[in-house]
């Protein structure tokens, strides 16, 4: 039994460092059990103790042993930079690390980690003006992911890596928001007629805005997630929940979601995008770790109630086997329910799919992340039949024909995922 652990922990050795007994430890390391994952290429297992926010002896001495070895540091980069976990890796490279890192290795990471500053100060120093004139306009606004979860889960707006603006506002006030942004230099990602706006609103729940000059970017969300999918939030619980936050500068405060939504959110969101960055992993464990007055009890409620239990759970076994963040006991014991899926995500975190129609097969993992059959189904009606923006723009029929789009879509669908050819704008 302990030697199954050892040769374990040998390729996960964060793993060493939870606080559970024997039986627990070989329910949890399942997750490392078949044979994709217990030949973790060992830039991946450097990159996992890289972006750890603590770091016992055995820990460190295993990271310092590994960075002396016969390292692709090419590929380590890749995958820190796929990740969005530059700024956590040069962080930690500077204050725990003892062997001697290649010059070249380190400029990248310090041209990626200044970057990253420089990146988010503008984003944030948007973020202040255009709550200026919401507020002006008197247009509530709440922010997104970004700046609030670089708060919440670093204590710091630099830590995390991100790259545009979340902004969600009530659906009536669309068409302001949307006339303000022009008026500040935006221009949305599709240019849609009043016609195609009102049909994209009811199946969509965001749109992105870019600036025509500078390098900026916004999310415009009228809900956080799918409407029609049962893990959406209501927009009224969303609001009513939700609290002002000092980002500690200027005085800014800024009005987001209650800690308890964001945690659902994130794990949700790492979902819906296949779980396919550890960062995602590490924004969940940061909120865990940093959030310890959680309100658990309605944690659970909202979960049942969503039907999205399967996606939360999984997000909090990845964030506990990987990062040993604290949980409650009741949480921790329902854990292994979601092992076999855990170990899929772990495997896609350093096999990344190589072709558009891998990626689609590998958005199973999201399926498999529902609850119910219904979001299954949702899923693919929005992704075979829904008509988008880039069926609008390829033909305009008039409002009678207009049924047209499914089928144009359907045979887009195949063009993408099936003949791998592009047909987007």
């Amino acid at each position: 039994m302990s030697e199954r652990i050892s040769r374990l922990c040998y390729y996960s050795p964060y793993v060493k460092a939870l606080n559970l007994s024997i039986n627990q430890k070989i329910d949890l390391i399942k997750l490392f059990q078949n044979d994709a994952l217990l030949t973790t290429p060992v830039e991946f297992e450097v990159l996992l103790l890289a972006v750890q926010p603590e770091l016992n002896l055995p820990q460190r001495n295993r990271l310092n042993k590994l960075l002396q070895s016969d390292l692709d540091w090419n590929r380590f980069l890749r995958l820190a930079q796929t990740h969005k976990v530059i700024p956590q890796v040069y962080l930690n490279f500077q204050e725990k690390v003892i062997v001697a890192i290649p010059d070249e290795v380190t400029s990248k990471l310090s041209l990626g980690y200044y970057s990253n500053i420089m990146a988010t100060s503008r984003l944030v120093a948007e973020l202040i003006r255009l709550a200026g004139v919401f507020k002006a306009r008197n247009i509530p606004v709440l922010v997104l992911k970004g700046p609030v979860t670089g708060m919440l889960a670093y204590n710091s707006l630099n830590t995390r890596q991100f790259v545009d603006l979340d902004l969600v506002i009530r659906p009536d006030q669309l068409s302001t928001v949307y006339q303000i942004l022009a008026e500040s230099g935006y221009e949305p990602h599709f240019e849609l007629g009043p016609r195609f706006l009102q049909k994209y609103t009811q199946v969509h729940y965001e749109l992105t805005f870019r600036h025509s000059l500078q390098s900026l970017s916004v999310d415009v969300h009228w809900a956080i997630l799918p409407a029609h999918f049962s893990f959406s939030p209501l927009a009224e619980v969303i609001w009513s929940n939700s609290y002002s936050l000092d980002l500690g500068i200027n005085s800014l405060e800024v009005q987001t979601l209650s800690r308890e939504d964001l945690l659902l959110y994130l794990c949700a969101h790492a979902a819906k995008d296949n779980w396919s960055s550890l960062g995602a992993i590490c924004d969940i464990a940061g909120l865990l770790r940093n959030q310890l007055d959680l309100d658990w009890e309605r944690i659970e409620a909202q979960v049942g109630q969503l039907g999205s239990r399967r996606m939360f759970q999984l997000g909090l076994v990845l964030a506990y086997a990987l990062f040993n963040v604290p949980l409650p006991a009741r949480i921790v014991a329902v854990l292994p329910q979601q092992l076999d899926l855990a170990g899929k995500v772990l495997s896609q975190f350093y096999q990344p799919p190589t072709n558009t129609f891998q990626e689609f097969i590998t958005r199973n993992l999201y399926l498999k992340s529902m609850d119910k059959i219904m979001d299954r189904l949702h899923f693919w009606v929005d992704e075979v039949l829904t008509p988008t923006p880039y069926e609008w723009a390829r033909v305009e029929l008039p409002q009678k024909l207009s049924f047209l789009y499914y089928p144009l879509r359907l045979w887009h669908f195949g063009l993408k995922y099936l003949f791998r050819k592009p047909y987007g704008l």
